[in-house]
This record gives structure tokens, sequence and C-alpha cells, in this order.
């Protein structure tokens, strides 16, 4: 093999010169890593100060020192792999202590890196606010795109409870139950309440009445369910069913 550069021969072989040419890359590899060395233990130090300020930072959220929360759970929000979890804690830690532009403010940054997220937290608050409205507004995007979370699920159910558009909750009921996230009590106590808040929103005598009948028996029996029904039944001009259901709802129940 012949090599010429400006005038100059070099005559070798081809495996000294593959040789060459990786012992070369290898020391080029290798003086780079040498000079990166102090920016990699810089950054994990870094990493490891931020993952410390988070730990300290939660604990003190639970603890109620919440503007040393706010102020840990700040600094730890810099480091990008533990951001998200960060912002959250900060945001809760300005909640509890009513600082309304800290949770506008990490609001914000949390819709940088997590919209669903930042959307559900916006939604919990305008239904708190008693704007239910508004805050299916905020879920509609991520509801058609059948994205929302359990929480967020759970947050429409009760957005449009309180609209009065409680029969569009029910099939929210089979999704909650497929996330799997609560157990046997806690959904059914969410499917009375939902069916409840249906019956007593009937718009009229043959939709109660329609409603009541597609009922599971167990339901029926209910006496939550057998009150909202003899309510709206007595609304709507149904007195002799709004009677009978109280009776029955007044009867023990069988052991």
């Amino acid at each position: 093999l012949v090599l010429r550069w400006h005038g100059l021969t070099i005559t070798t072989t081809v495996a000294f010169a593959l040789l060459a040419w990786a012992l070369l890359w290898f020391a080029c590899w290798l003086l780079w890593t040498v000079l990166r060395l102090p920016f990699t233990a810089w950054q994990r130090l870094a990493q490891k100060q931020a993952r410390r300020r988070l730990v300290n930072g939660l604990v003190a959220l639970h603890e109620g020192r919440h503007a040393r929360a706010a102020a840990l759970l700040e600094k730890a929000a810099e480091d990008p792999e533990i951001a998200t979890v960060a912002r959250l804690g900060a945001r809760e830690a300005a909640v509890r202590r009513g600082d309304a532009t800290a949770i506008a403010a990490w609001q914000s940054a949390l819709a940088e890196r997590e919209p669903l997220l930042a959307a559900t937290n916006t939604a919990e608050a305008l239904l708190a606010q008693g704007s239910a409205k508004s805050a299916l507004d905020v879920l509609q995007p991520w509801h058609e795109r059948q994205a929302l979370s359990p929480r967020g699920l759970r947050l429409r159910g009760e957005a449009l409870i309180a609209s009065g558009r409680a029969a569009e909750a029910l099939p929210l009921l089979a999704l909650l139950a497929r996330e799997g996230e609560d157990d046997a009590a806690a959904l059914a106590a969410r499917e009375r309440a939902w069916q409840a808040a249906a019956l007593a929103q009937s718009a009229h005598a043959a939709e109660l009445q329609q409603r009541w009948q597609a009922l599971p028996a167990p339901l029926r029996e209910h006496a939550q369910l057998l009150s909202a029904y003899a309510a709206r039944a007595g609304q709507l001009g149904l007195e002799a069913e709004a009677a009978n259901v109280k009776v029955k709802a007044k009867a023990p129940r069988k052991s």
C-alpha cells in the first residue's frame, strides 16, 4: 500500500494501515472520554442532587411544609428526567398555599410536557369552581381521542352530571371498570350514584320509566335508586308509582 500526501510517500502493508487507523480512532475516543470526564461527573452529581431535592420536597409536602416543598421541587424540576413529577408536586404545594400565580405558572409548565395531565388538572379546578361546562370543554378533545385517564373519566362523568347530562355519563362506567383502577365497592357506589342522577334528570315520565326498567334488578332494590325514582316520579305526575316505590323503599329488606 503506497500513500502520498503533500510530497510525502509512505509505503506499508494493508494490515498495518488498518491497524494504525484503528489505533488512531481508539486514541481519539480515549481522548474524548477523558475530556468529558469532568462534565459527566458534574452531570451525575447534578442528577443526584435533583433526585434528593425531589424526595425531600415530596416529604416536605406531606409534612405540610409547603414553602420548603415549593422551593425544593422548583429546583428539582430543572432536571428533565424528573421534571414532570417535580412540577406536579410544586403545583400541589402552590394549591395548598393558595398561591394562584404559582398554580398558573406550574400548570403552564406542566402543559408543555404533559398536556393531558394539565388538562385534567384544569378540568378538576373548573369543576370545583362550579364551571362544569368549561370542564367538559377542556376534556372533550381528549375524550374524542379516547385518551382520558381513569381520573379524567371520573371528572368527565361528574361534570356531565353537574351539567344535567347524567345519562351521557353512564357509558363511562364500563370504561372505568375496564381500567381496573377502582375496587368493586367503589365501582358499585359510583354506578348507584350516577344511575340515581340519571333517574333524577329524566326529562319526562316515559324516559323515567324506560330508564327504571332498564336498571338491573339488584339496583332497583337499592334504597338510593328507589328514592331517586320515587322523587322524580312524584315530580312528573306519577304519584301512584312514586307511592308504590316509597312503600317498597321503607319495607325491611330480606336477609
